[in-house]
């Protein structure tokens, strides 16, 4: 079933919605779901605020209310680093990852996307995408945001 979707560059007013899926979604896995959870939210929020301010965000949204997010997709370095796909349960069946994927990476072709987060999502479509894994880029962000500080 395709679902309307409109996809659309990310506005200001949709970052705390970025913010608490991304956090909460990584929370809940293994092996951050046994680490003390204000530290781990303060650190994952520097973390996602680095890479909202040098990546390219595309959310998915109802075609008549650009207010009602479906989902996201970060991308960076040239648009060809996958940092996180997400949709919310209620429209997982809609195609709209598939349709964010497309918008982000229209442009690639045949090259292989690198992304650095192992979600439900994108391992269920890792052939498909052309997705390599490089969990190294999400580290590097991680000890350039420790050094800035």
């Amino acid at each position: 079933m395709s679902l309307p979707v409109s996809i659309r560059e990310s506005v200001p007013e949709d970052e705390p919605a970025i913010y608490a899926h991304w956090i909460n979604c990584l929370a809940n896995q293994r092996p951050f779901s046994k680490l003390d959870t204000n530290w781990f939210s303060a650190a994952q929020h520097a973390l996602v605020e680095r890479l909202l301010s040098r990546c390219r965000v595309l959310v998915a949204c109802d075609p008549e209310d650009a207010n009602q997010l479906y989902g996201f997709v970060v991308v960076g370095w040239r648009q060809r680093v996958l940092y996180w796909v997400y949709v919310k349960l209620d429209f997982r069946r809609g195609a709209v990852a598939t349709r964010l994927m497309r918008k982000a990476f229209e442009n690639l072709g045949e090259i292989p996307i690198e992304y650095t987060t192992r979600t439900r999502a994108i391992l269920y479509h890792q052939e498909r995408w052309r997705l390599e894994y490089q969990s190294h880029y999400l580290c590097e962000e991680s000890w350039r945001l420790k050094e800035a500080s």
